[in-house]
């Protein structure tokens, strides 16, 4: 029997707001071996009508085929596809995917802010509400919005979706993604209300080395709009416009790195639910935002993925109170607190590790201070999780809690007191057991670890009788799941929590094993794209928080974040691994003029194959470092040669692929020629490289810098090395 599984449209299954060209792909299955695809037929419906219909069309081809037509936008289509092989045909399948606005002056919606530009230096939150009455039946419902910060839609009182820190971090003032969200089922006819939650989020908020505020802008602000379509065939527009009021709401901070304090008695119970009283509110204002820089997003949204009970609630040597999840992710903590009274606080540091002694470890943190501090309302029963921040942590330090002493005299949390020596055995006792029941009781039940990161299909799974792999396959999946929080991170935890372009570099194609990352990386590319400086260097985070803002770095103070082999590589090497993980040329060509434009710049810094600019990595953290530094003993120059002839070629390979012949042609003359100078400075007249180091040979041979009669002898070199260092 022949079947089709895993229909999706742009790689992804019933996307929500395409604006690019469409490309189907589908798996073929049958109980039959040796069975290889000879056919296969389109549909495309809307609404139940036949649109199109490709007919029979013999082809092998089952990944990434086109479809063009004129889109409407805002409009849900249905492709129905069915194969052959040889003479047995598929039944059909079936998907479906809602386009996005297919021009930028479709945006009808300005953006509107309650918060006073007075207020640029706080993150607090606002509440932003607009009132609308239907008079008549409505046949479908889109909300189409994003914002300036981090923010939460409502309508009539219910969520409209379950995306969490949208609209995400890019490159703000060049990139901003809106997202599209069907919401008929929550009209109702007569008076309906809109409301939205607002918070600093990435936009406004505390971030980077320097903790540096208001990095794109100084206000928070919604835009968006709603489709009414209307069952006799009329629409109808709810946008952002003076129509919207505003007030400031419970949450009094929120930070991405410094966490969220929540004021229970401030809430406005049916703030965004028809008939609430606003009149107390504030005008909106309008905030400028370029609609030329608003893009769909098409994938990937950021949500509540997976819930971690916490596994034994104790107290530390230190007397401090502890949760322990047991897992350590990137997320938040959601906790029930019964019968406290009003004005009753909850405070929770979270944190990775315990030291050496057993206690509560905070150095790593660089002096922020993730909590959460919940100020209790007085009900019987209150539950709370944050909504604009999130955390990197396994443990959570119960600072304050309703009826339970403070530590005495209110203790505040360790910060570096305890070293952690490396390979320490830790002493501490494995379940330390708090009985505290009165008041306000507190146990392990009442908290609940929610991991929080961007939603991507799983494509890998591996067991097998070995406990330790079967641990380390674990770690892997949740290092991913920690830093792939709507941008590729290189930690979830510290004031850093940034895009650094040679982690992604390395770690990309594990990833594309791992989970279906296609349209994750591709829309963080689109900021690559966006950040990448006029001079052609690649900064080295993405979204870049960094140029500006380096003053009297021992490393980065430079004119310029970017330019460094190995990071900004990045726009080269992360395309071609995608290209090999999903054999899509549309990233290629996406990508091409950045890759172009970096190599113009490595070229413009280069004498032969050595190239030198501004601060460079190299070996970044390696082993054979010397003490005191953070760099391996393989010299930048050697690093940065053979990544400079590796991305030449690469990029000449593509524009083969793309069918550029003339140009790739150039390229590959002149990875040949930067080979062989390649091979003129770092070996020996008898086939020895002249770097006796790891890296450098490992380096050699991946790139295939090495020419062929010496290779042997390179493996060699490599094999007494590894010896030495007591590996086989």
């Amino acid at each position: 029997m022949l079947t089709i599984s895993h229909l999706m449209v742009n790689g992804l299954t019933e996307p929500v707001g395409i604006r690019d060209s469409i490309e189907l792909s589908w798996a073929l299955e049958s109980d039959q071996r040796n069975v290889v695809q000879t056919g296969y037929q389109i549909q495309l419906l809307e609404a139940g009508t036949l649109l199109y219909d490709s007919g029979s069309v013999p082809s092998r081809q089952s990944a990434h085929v086109p479809l063009a037509w004129d889109w409407k936008s805002i409009t849900r289509y249905t492709l129905r596809v069915r194969a052959a092989a040889g003479n047995e045909r598929s039944g059909w399948a079936e998907t479906s995917f809602v386009t996005a606005f297919q021009t930028p002056e479709e945006w009808r919606g300005g953006f509107r802010s309650a918060e006073p530009e007075e207020d640029c230096g706080q993150s607090y939150g606002t509440l932003l509400r607009r009132a609308f009455t239907l008079s008549k039946p409505v046949k479908e419902a889109w909300l189409v919005c994003t914002a300036h910060g981090i923010y939460h839609a409502f309508l009539n009182g219910c969520a409209v979706s379950p995306d969490e820190l949208a609209p995400g971090w890019t490159s703000y003032h060049r990139h901003l993604r809106y997202q599209t969200y069907e919401v008929t089922s929550l009209l109702r006819q007569g008076e309906n209300a809109l409301g939205v939650m607002l918070g600093a989020g990435w936009y406004k908020g505390m971030m980077g080395y320097k903790h540096t505020r208001n990095n794109y802008g100084t206000r928070t602000a919604f835009g968006g709009q709603l489709l009414l379509r209307y069952a006799d065939g009329t629409e109808e527009w709810v946008c952002t416009d003076e129509g919207w009021k505003g007030s400031r709401g419970p949450v009094l901070q929120s930070e991405i790195y410094d966490g969220e304090v929540y004021d229970a008695r401030l809430a406005q119970p049916g703030w965004n639910e028809p008939g609430f009283d606003d009149s107390g509110w504030r005008e909106t204002e309008p905030v400028p935002q370029p609609v030329e820089t608003l893009a769909p997003q098409q994938g990937c949204p950021v949500r509540e993925m997976e819930c971690v009970s916490p596994v034994r609630l104790f107290t530390t040597p230190a007397g401090e109170r502890v949760i322990d999840f047991g897992q350590n992710m990137a997320g938040w903590c959601a906790f029930t607190v019964e019968n406290a009274a009003c004005g009753d606080e909850v405070e929770l540091l979270f944190f990775e590790t315990l030291d050496a002694d057993g206690n509560v470890y905070t150095e790593n943190l660089r002096g922020i201070r993730p909590r959460v501090r919940y100020i209790c309302k007085g009900e019987a029963r209150e539950q709370f999780r944050p909504l604009f921040t999130f955390h990197g942590f396994q443990y959570a330090q119960i600072i304050s809690w309703p009826g339970v002493p403070r530590l005495q005299g209110g203790a505040q949390p360790r910060t570096g007191r305890h070293e952690v020596p490396q390979g320490a055995q830790r002493k501490y006792p494995l379940r330390v057991e708090v009985p505290l029941e009165g008041k306000c009781r507190l146990t392990a039940e009442q908290f609940q670890g929610r991991a929080v990161y961007s939603a991507m299909e799983e494509t890998a799974s591996f067991r097998c009788s070995d406990p330790l792999l079967n641990q380390l396959w674990h770690n892997i999946q949740w290092g991913m799941k920690g830093n792939f929080v709507d941008i590729p991170t290189d930690c979830p935890q510290r004031d850093e929590r940034l895009g650094w372009t040679g982690d992604v570099v390395a770690f990309a194609p594990t990833s594309c094993l791992l989970r279906n990352t296609d349209a994750f990386y591709r829309k963080w590319l689109a900021d690559v794209r966006a950040d990448q400086f006029a001079n052609g260097a690649v900064p080295h985070v993405v979204p870049d928080l960094l140029t500006g803002h380096m003053e009297g770095d021992w490393l980065l103070d430079q004119d310029v974040q970017g330019g460094a082999s190995g990071w900004g590589d990045v726009t080269v090497l992360l395309p071609w691994t995608l290209y090999l993980a999903y054999g899509d040329k549309a990233v290629l060509a996406e990508q091409m003029d950045s890759m172009l434009r970096w190599l113009d710049f490595l070229e413009r810094h280069s004498e032969g194959c050595l190239f030198r600019f501004g601060a460079q990595f190299g070996d970044w953290l390696a082993l054979d470092a010397a003490p005191g530094s953070y760099k391996g003993a393989t010299p930048d120059e050697f690093c940065s040669a053979a990544y400079y002839c590796h991305v030449t070629r690469l990029v000449g390979k593509m524009l083969r692929i793309l069918g550029r012949e003339e140009e790739a042609e150039a390229l590959e003359r002149k990875a040949q020629g930067l080979t062989v100078d390649f091979v003129r400075r770092f070996f020996t007249p008898d086939g020895r490289l002249t770097v006796p180091t790891q890296t450098a040979h490992v380096l050699a041979l991946r790139f295939d810098l090495v020419p062929q009669e010496w290779k042997p002898q390179v493996v060699q070199g490599l094999k007494e090395l590894l010896a030495q260092s007591g590996g086989t």
